[in-house]
C-alpha cells in the first residue's frame, strides 16, 4: 500500500513538474514575441532613398515586410499582384524587399515593381534576410505600429486574401 502511494506521489509530482515547465516555455515564447522588434539596419532602396529601418516607426503605421526573390516564380506572380493592387496598403508602411540577385534588374523590370508609389521597394542581401529568419519566399512579415513583430506568412498569395489575414492581425481595416 506505501508503493502504491509512493508511485502515486511520485507521478503527481512528476505530472507537476512537466505542466510547470510547459507553462514557462509556453509563457517565455509569448513574451519573446511581443517584445521582438525590427532591426536596426539600412535596407538599399531602389524606388525611394535608403530606409533605415527603425526610422520607419516614425510614421506610427504598422509595418509589412515583403520578402521577393529574383529567382521565384511564386514572387513574380506577388510582385504583379503588390503593383497592380499597392492602393490596398495605404494605412500601412508596406516595405518589399527584394533578394539582390544577377537578374535583379530584369525581375523588377518584367514585373514593373519598380515604378509603384505605393511602397518602398528595396533589396538586401542574404544577411538581412537571415536576419529575419525567412525560410522561403515570398513571406511576408507584420510588425505593429510599435515595431513589434505579430505574424509571419509564407507563401505566395494573392493580394487582397494577404491584405485580410494583415487585417486580422492587426484588429483594423487597412
Amino acid at each position: 500500500m506505501k508503493r502504491i502511494i509512493l508511485i502515486i506521489v511520485i507521478l503527481g509530482v512528476f505530472s507537476l513538474l512537466i505542466s510547470t515547465m510547459f507553462f514557462i516555455k509556453h509563457e517565455k515564447r509569448i513574451s519573446t514575441e511581443k517584445e521582438v522588434v525590427l532591426p536596426n539596419i539600412i535596407l538599399k532602396g531602389i524606388n525611394t532613398s535608403d530606409i533605415d529601418l527603425r526610422n520607419e516607426l516614425e510614421y506610427k503605421k504598422p509595418i509589412i515586410l515583403s520578402f521577393l526573390s529574383a529567382e521565384c516564380s511564386h514572387c513574380k506572380f506577388q510582385a504583379e499582384d503588390i503593383y497592380n493592387n499597392s492602393d490596398l496598403f495605404r494605412n500601412v508602411n508596406h516595405i518589399v524587399i527584394v533578394e539582390m540577385h544577377d537578374s535583379l534588374d530584369l525581375f523588377l523590370y518584367k514585373t514593373k515593381l519598380e515604378i509603384g508609389k505605393e511602397y518602398k521597394l528595396t533589396s538586401a542581401n542574404f544577411d538581412v534576410i537571415d536576419l529575419f529568419d525567412i525560410k522561403g519566399f515570398p513571406s511576408t512579415l507584420i510588425f505593429d505600429s510599435d515595431g513589434a513583430f505579430i505574424k509571419e506568412i509564407a507563401g505566395e498569395m494573392k493580394v487582397e486574401k494577404l491584405t485580410l489575414k494583415i487585417e486580422e492581425c492587426l484588429n483594423q481595416d487597412l
